[in-house]
């Protein structure tokens, strides 16, 4: 994990504002200073992110994704196996990180969070 302050919310955060929902997953809000690398590749998979400021690159070998604001970083890895990618911050960034168990903590995310629901 990247190096900054770290706060743990109950609740869903919608992109702006924290709300309380019923999901039950506890969050972490993170900052992470440009440069630094949120997660790398020898580490296991148990959080999803979403980038609430600035942007990430994710790398693995050749291979280089923008993942820009509003973003969820960890939706191309699998719950407890290696991260595949090593994702880097852009920019100074803050994400704020839910359990990841199981695909159902991925529709619970985007449920909780109406910003990133598609229409």
């Amino acid at each position: 994990m990247a190096s900054g302050n770290q706060q743990t919310y109950h609740g869903c955060f919608l992109l702006d504002m924290i709300k309380s929902c019923h999901w039950g997953y506890a969050m972490a809000k993170q900052t992470v200073e440009s440069g630094d690398i949120l997660h790398a590749s020898n580490e296991r998979v148990n959080e999803l992110e979403i980038v609430i400021k600035g942007s990430f690159i994710a790398t693995s070998g050749s291979v280089t994704i923008e993942v820009p604001y509003g973003s969820i970083i960890g939706l191309l890895e699998t719950p407890g196996e290696k991260y595949r990618f090593d994702y880097e911050a852009k920019e100074d960034s803050m994400v704020v990180s839910y359990s990841y168990h199981s695909e159902d903590n991925i529709r619970a995310l985007i449920r909780s969070n109406p910003q990133i629901t598609p229409l």
